[in-house]
């Protein structure tokens, strides 16, 4: 997804670099533009949210085998790795991907309403 809107984006901002913000056809483009940036926006948080489904699942599948196997030890080596992936990685751990995701497409669409702004502010 995230593909697409880049590359649509870039052909916006292309077109617009050529024909410049005076003129008033592009208001197509930037309008686009940010139509094009909030559906990505859009479409990462649905990807979280199904994310977000898929890994309870998994946690509760996980947490039911180690209650049947407890000699398996799942719960705890799960816990262990992520304390040392956790200690690895620092500060960079705490960021979630999904927000990276986001506010590109988010500054796409800001982008393209900024650009709206400035053609429709032309006299």
């Amino acid at each position: 997804m995230t593909n697409i809107v880049l590359m649509l984006a870039s052909a916006g901002l292309g077109l617009l670099a050529q024909h410049g913000v005076r003129d008033h056809a592009m208001l197509l483009v930037t309008v686009s533009l940010t139509l094009l940036g909030g559906h990505g926006a859009i479409t990462s948080l649905k990807y979280r949210e199904r994310y977000e489904l898929h890994i309870t699942g998994a946690r509760t599948m996980r947490r039911r085998l180690d209650a049947i196997y407890p000699q398996l030890h799942l719960e705890e080596d799960w816990h262990a790795a992520r304390a040392a992936h956790r200690e690895r990685f620092g500060m960079l751990y705490r960021v979630r991907l999904h927000y990276l995701w986001t506010a590109l497409h988010v500054a796409i669409a800001m982008t393209g309403l900024g650009l709206t702004i400035v053609i429709a502010m032309q006299s």
